[in-house]
């Protein structure tokens, strides 16, 4: 996950490439001044769950304040007294498309409630009160997974996630890896996107000489790579095509090893669940300041004492109450580390022979030497990666974000 550095984030764009987040952009068919009813009517979005799902209109997450300029109101409030203003579009994001969608333009029209934006899929005013938000993503591929979750019962464990191909800080993890090699190596997710796919997978390959289990997790950026190598998703900006330029044939077969979860059963703490954003989808946004009631959803039915999660490249362990897991814990990232204060490549250890078994590390590299290499190739994004490396977002602002989001792509 990379936050956009703009005033106004939002995830999803225009099909050529316009970031909805920054523009006032409004259908030039639709009148201003008509209601959402009126737009149902006319044939906009009829009315219906089945006329939504025959006309292909998708879902769009929003922060609330950043939804496109505001077109009129529909006059009053649903049951809850949600106010509700209604949104347009002409596609939707990427993680709320469904397989095999033909990239025919469409029109959302949608009312906003409470926090988040939705589509309007029932004539009933307040339908979506109750909607969960994972709702919108349940079909999606970020959703996919393997019916059955692999169990690895050690003594010891170490957990990277979110290496972007930083093969420095890979690297100099790797020398530490070695000194203590852990029963199991999980690398969680988006493990080669990024500038060093090649010298990524050349240090993945070393490091299974030496740990006897080294698993890969599926990130969104992995399922990204997979997905437009195979051709089942359409580039959408210039990094993708070069992305798939940089993998090789054989860092791509390493990719297709990753799984979408894994359990670690580490003797003296429990069973950690390991995933990229959540056991529900690859790209749910888990931080220290996610509700309850949303953690308890994103966990329903896991057997788990542990849940390990990355995405949000914020380092945090976050003890829970009231839910069959007792610990939230993310390792930070290793490439690209948000919310902190000192550079370097962030990951974990467990150990429950420790007192405290969560053993947070934070390995030393030189950033600048690896930033001048990185800023030396074509990638499309090295300056932007080179500005995240250097001024990190804060810890405060990455959990505000992450919460508006609640997913991302």
């Amino acid at each position: 996950m990379q936050i956009k550095q703009v005033p106004q984030i939002l995830f999803g764009r225009l099909l050529d490439g316009t970031d909805l987040g920054t523009t006032g952009v409004v259908h030039e068919n639709v009148d201003p001044s008509e209601t959402v009813d009126d737009l149902r009517h006319d044939g906009v979005a009829p009315g219906g769950i089945g006329d939504i799902e025959r006309h292909r209109v998708h879902t769009v997450w929003v922060r609330r304040k950043q939804i496109i300029e505001s077109i009129g109101a529909t006059g009053g409030a649903d049951d809850s007294g949600a106010s509700r203003r209604r949104f347009l579009c002409d596609r939707t994001t990427k993680a709320g498309r469904r397989a095999g969608d033909e990239p025919n333009r469409v029109t959302l029209v949608g009312h906003q409630i409470n926090d988040i934006a939705v589509p309007l899929t029932s004539g009933r005013r307040g339908c979506m009160d109750r909607m969960d938000p994972f709702a919108a993503y349940a079909d999606s591929p970020a959703a996919k997974k393997e019916p059955h979750v692999d169990r690895f019962s050690v003594k010891t464990a170490a957990f990277l996630s979110d290496i972007h191909a930083n093969d420095a800080a890979l690297a100099a993890i790797a020398d530490e890896l070695m000194e203590e090699p852990p029963d199991v190596l999980v690398l969680t997710g988006d493990i080669t996107w990024g500038t060093f796919p090649t010298e990524t997978v050349d240090l993945i390959t070393s490091l299974r000489d030496f740990i006897a289990n080294v698993v890969l997790i599926r990130g969104n950026g992995d399922r990204a790579l997979l997905d437009l190598q195979r051709g089942a998703r359409e580039p959408e900006s210039p990094r993708d095509s070069w992305m798939v330029a940089r993998h090789s044939a054989r860092d791509v077969a390493e990719l297709k090893r990753v799984v979408f979860q894994v359990d670690v059963d580490v003797a003296g703490l429990g069973v950690i669940r390991a995933c990229h954003g959540s056991p529900r989808a690859d790209i749910e946004i888990i931080t220290p300041g996610t509700p309850l009631e949303r953690l308890a959803a994103a966990t329903d039915g896991i057997d788990a004492d542990v849940l390990l999660t990355g995405h949000t490249h914020l380092q945090f362990h976050r003890p829970v109450d009231g839910l069959r897991i007792r610990h939230s814990v993310n390792p930070g990232s290793v490439g690209i580390p948000y919310g902190v204060t000192a550079p370097g490549a962030y990951w974990l250890r467990v150990d429950g022979s420790r007192s405290d078994p969560f053993d947070f590390r934070r390995t030393s590299y030189d950033v600048e030497a690896y930033l001048a290499r990185m800023l030396a190739t074509d990638d499309p994004r090295a300056e932007a990666v080179a500005n995240y490396l250097r001024e990190p977002p804060t810890r405060d602002e990455m959990i505000e974000h992450g919460e508006s989001l609640m997913f991302s792509d």
